[in-house]
C-alpha cells in the first residue's frame, strides 16, 4: 500500500542504517531511493535493497521523481537520517482509511533526552499539530491521487515541505500519527543548537511573509 521515497545525496552511512531499519518494518511497502548525484557509495548501498534511480539534484525534484515511479496508493517521504518506528506503516494504513484524511506525518522525536532537545521536540510537535504544517523530517505521507492533484512538491530549493502541506490542507485533513520518527540531530550538532533553531523559525516566518525560497536558500547554506 505504501511507497517509501528516499531522496539522497552522499548518504552512504545514514542510508545503510535506514535500510536496516526498513527491513524490520511491518506492513506492505516498496522502497525507492532517488539519488541526486552522490559521490560516495550511496547507490551501491541501496542497490539490491531498494529501487535506485538518479535525477537532478534537489530534494523536491528528487521526491517528485520518486513519486512518479511509485506503484502504491500512499506516498511516504523519508529523509535518509530519519528512522520510523516499526509499526508506523501499519498505523499509516489505518489512518488513511478515515474519511477526509489526505495525509499527515509521524510524531517527531530525537534520541537526545537532554532538556534542551526535549523542549525542542515539544514545541515542534505542538506547532505541527496546531498548524497542520509538517516538515520533511517528520515523515510526511499523502494519498498518491491527492499528491498528483496538487502538483507534487513545488520545485524550490527549500520549504518544499511547508508549501506541500499548505496545498494538501486545501484538499482535506492532515493528521499526526502516534508512531514516532527518530530524526538526526546532526545539523544541531554541526551548526549549534540555538543558531539552528533560530534559523529554522526565521526561514518559516520569512517564507510565510512571502520571501522567495531561492533567496532564503542563499542564507540557509543547505545545498541539497
Amino acid at each position: 500500500m505504501i511507497s517509501v521515497v528516499i531522496p539522497v545525496l552522499n548518504e552512504e552511512g545514514r542510508l545503510r542504517e535506514l535500510l536496516d531499519c526498513l527491513d524490520g518494518m511491518k506492513g506492505s511497502f516498496e522502497v525507492i531511493v532517488v539519488d541526486g548525484g552522490s559521490m560516495d557509495g550511496t547507490r551501491e548501498v541501496a542497490s539490491g535493497r531498494a529501487r535506485v534511480v538518479e535525477c537532478a539534484r534537489g530534494r523536491a525534484v528528487q521526491m517528485n521523481r520518486g513519486a512518479e515511479l511509485a506503484a502504491r496508493d500512499v506516498l511516504f517521504f523519508l529523509h535518509a537520517d530519519c528512522l520510523p518506528e516499526k509499526e508506523a506503516f501499519i498505523e499509516i494504513e489505518e489512518l488513511m482509511k478515515e474519511p477526509g484524511v489526505v495525509g499527515g506525518a509521524l510524531r517527531y522525536d530525537v534520541a537526545d533526552k537532554s532538556l534542551l532537545y526535549r523542549n525542542h521536540v515539544f514545541w515542534s510537535r505542538l506547532r505541527a499539530r496546531l498548524t497542520g504544517i509538517y516538515l520533511g523530517d517528520h515523515g510526511i505521507f499523502v494519498r498518491r491521487s491527492v499528491f498528483d492533484r496538487v502538483g507534487g512538491f513545488p520545485p524550490i530549493p527549500l520549504m518544499e515541505d511547508v508549501a506541500l502541506c499548505r496545498r494538501l490542507k486545501e484538499e482535506g485533513r492532515l493528521v499526526q500519527a502516534k508512531s514516532r520518527i527518530w530524526a538526526s540531530t546532526r545539523r544541531f550538532k554541526n551548526q549549534g543548537f540555538v543558531r539552528t533553531v533560530l534559523q529554522m523559525w526565521a526561514n518559516r516566518l520569512l517564507f510565510w511573509l512571502g520571501v522567495p525560497p531561492e533567496r532564503l536558500a542563499r542564507f540557509y547554506g543547505d545545498a541539497r
